[in-house]
């Protein structure tokens, strides 16, 4: 397509855009319809070269029909059609039919745009090459990532987690921890909903992860952790693996007054299990480090770790850090 056609459509597009505002029908429902029948012609065409036919009209009928066929030739699902086939539900009817009524956000339509090229990149641009469901991840919203953890056979799991974690190595500045923090999302949801594959999906990320690879993601993923050890079963494999050593260790390296307050909640359910050597590591790092005594967050945490130390750890020790914990009050 030549630059001056290319003008000139933009050209006819905005003259639509003008048009349609007449009857309340603002850009973004443009985008987000196009988007969105776009991705049903997609599949249908995805399909055809399956050799299946697809009468269907449903979206969702449709989408669970490629699915199958995937499955038919034991080929990897693709993860944004897991998500697709989900999503946007309850807005594709309402924009075709109703559209004068049901009003489309700026984040709505990039977010289907964004999805839409996606899966044709998926199906389409990349066939026969590895594509980068990383990014496809990063804009699925909670619901998404849950209804794709459903069907995601173990191993293409595994294999996400491992790209999910070469991402948070790179990762070098602020603005791309905001930019990631779906894939945050996407590994603690994995480990919490997945029962089968818990164990070995919280191993990868407690030795990929810990100690951080960047300063930038050490507190998302210790947030991560810190949910993820609320789990009995990950605190028993931790003191089977006798792995509390990792757990004292970050809250050595605490850097802010954020990171001392999870990083001693963390510490509360493994108390009793420290040895004399543990349990005054932990007093030790409390009382060096004042992002942890000087944290509001920590100091009830604080508290209870100084009531069991009674008689275990050194009596000047624990004065000197109940001393500390004061100044809070």
């Amino acid at each position: 397509m030549n630059r001056e056609y290319k003008d000139k459509l933009i050209d006819r597009l905005f003259e639509l855009s003008d048009i349609l505002r007449s009857i309340d029908l603002a850009p973004t429902w443009i985008l987000a319809v196009i988007a969105l029948s776009s991705q049903e012609i997609a599949i249908k065409k995805k399909l055809d070269e399956f050799g299946i036919s697809c009468s269907e009209s449903d979206f969702q009928e449709l989408s669970k029909k490629l699915e199958q066929a995937y499955k038919d030739q034991k080929l990897d699902l693709p993860l944004i059609l897991l998500s697709i086939s989900r999503s946007y539900r309850h807005i594709r009817s309402k924009l075709l039919h109703e559209g004068h009524k049901y009003r489309v956000s700026e984040v709505e339509a990039e977010s289907i745009l964004y999805n839409t090229r996606a899966l044709i990149n998926e199906l389409f641009v990349r066939s026969g090459t590895e594509f980068d469901n990383v990014q496809s991840i990063k804009f699925l919203t909670k619901a998404e990532i849950m209804n794709v953890l459903k069907d995601m056979p173990s191993d293409q799991l595994l294999i996400i987690m491992k790209k999910i974690f070469d991402e948070f190595c790179i990762i070098s500045n602020w603005s791309e921890v905001e930019e990631n923090k779906r894939l945050y999302d996407f590994v603690m949801y994995a480990i919490i909903e997945r029962d089968a594959d818990r164990i070995n999906l919280f191993d990868l990320f407690l030795n990929s992860c810990f100690p951080a690879p960047s300063f930038y993601v050490q507190s998302k993923l210790l947030s991560v952790l810190a949910e993820i050890v609320k789990i009995k079963s990950i605190r028993n494999w931790i003191l089977h693996k006798e792995y509390v050593d990792k757990i004292i260790s970050e809250l050595e390296n605490s850097r802010t007054f954020h990171d001392g307050g999870l990083n001693t909640e963390m510490i509360l359910p493994f108390l009793k299990y420290l040895t004399s050597e543990q349990l005054n590591q932990v007093i030790d790092a409390s009382n060096s480090n004042n992002q942890i005594h000087f944290s509001y967050k920590a100091e009830p945490n604080l508290k209870m770790i100084l009531g069991y130390c009674e008689g275990k750890v050194d009596e000047d020790k624990l004065k000197q850090l109940s001393k500390k914990i004061k100044q809070l009050e």
